[in-house]
């Protein structure tokens, strides 16, 4: 089986860095991953000393996102720095506002980027607001894109990164529309996951939302690249050659602005539950199994000044979790056994 062999891929070793430049954010996402962090950006040099460490473990891709990234004075920089260190696959994901410069879109898109994904929320300006907490937020992606669309070289890969939620599930449609009308022929659907902001009061019914999702790339296959984020495989068995398991990300590692870096698999599972029907699946040795999202955001996560500054081999440096978090994962898991 498939998932078989991408599991055993993904078990070889470090293939691709996911770098939080910045917590800094010009959007306040209903859903935010790292809403509840502390809002400030990486240091520079410690960033770019994790960029040469794990290049010469091999890794040759790298993710940079935040927060939003580009509020970073640093990005392109750390992007030709990157390039210099012989990352031959870099990509930004951006919401895209700061592209409304034209001078600022020309220079991100010639920086050496290999692919750059657009978090666009609605397909008009009341449901994006809706998402993103910013009522001017949509007109000035749109207007983003559009500059990064007509300034992109040729080879830059151009995708539009969707995060699924009660107010934009039945526009997921509209939203295809959007992205090909503007230039963007691939496609990242993702699925809340229960870190930060995101609780189940912002998630739609997950078997609904995968079939709104099934019904658009169905529609849009022949002519768009897709990818679905986050969803166990059964929600999708007739669509599994779209769903990135959570076990692909063994070959993943993320770094958080303080320095604290984790293998982003085992980071995920950490959120994720096995149910009955995960013991005779056949998907199970590359999904994760299910996200329980919870009523209320996750706690805060303070970042020291020192964390910032610290060698990124000091010992010194504090876990990455929210004050709480595993004592609530014990309970939890203790309550389902």
């Amino acid at each position: 089986m498939w998932t078989f062999e991408q599991r055993l891929r993904a078990s070889q070793g470090p293939q691709k860095l996911v770098m939080n430049v910045t917590y800094v954010c010009n959007n306040h996402c209903t859903f935010c991953a790292v809403g509840t962090r502390t809002q400030v950006d990486g240091h520079p040099t410690r960033q770019r000393e994790q960029l040469a460490h794990w290049r010469a473990q091999g890794v040759h891709q790298v993710d940079f996102d935040g927060g939003e990234p580009t509020l970073n004075p640093e990005l392109i920089a750390l992007i030709r720095h990157a390039r210099g260190l012989g990352y031959t696959r870099v990509n930004v994901t951006t919401n895209g506002r700061l592209c409304a410069y034209e001078a600022f879109a020309a220079r991100l898109v010639n920086s050496g980027l290999t692919s750059l994904l657009f978090s666009v929320h609605g397909p008009d300006a009341r449901t994006h607001a809706q998402n993103v907490g910013v009522a001017e937020a949509f007109e000035q992606t749109i207007a983003g894109i559009r500059h990064c669309v007509r300034l992109a070289p040729a080879g830059l890969e151009l995708g539009m990164n969707v995060t699924i939620t009660k107010s934009n599930v039945e526009l997921l449609g509209e939203l295809a529309e959007l992205a090909w009308e503007l230039g963007l022929p691939w496609m990242n659907l993702q699925f809340l996951t229960p870190f930060g902001r995101a609780t189940r009061q912002v998630a739609p019914d997950t078997a609904h939302a995968a079939a709104r999702a099934i019904a658009v790339i169905d529609a849009w296959r022949d002519r768009m690249k897709f990818q679905v984020i986050n969803l166990p495989f059964c929600f999708m068995p007739d669509h599994s050659e779209f769903l990135q398991g959570d076990l692909g990300k063994l070959s993943r590692h993320m770094v958080f602005v303080n320095n604290e870096t984790v293998n982003l698999a085992s980071y995920l599972a950490e959120r994720r539950t096995r149910k009955p029907q995960c013991a005779a699946c056949p998907h199970a040795c590359f999904c994760g199994g299910f996200y329980e999202l919870d009523d209320v955001p996750e706690p805060p996560w303070l970042i020291a000044a020192e964390d910032l500054v610290r060698p990124i081999a000091d010992p010194r440096r504090h876990e990455s979790v929210p004050a709480g978090f595993r004592g609530r994962l014990a309970a939890r898991q203790q309550g389902d056994s």
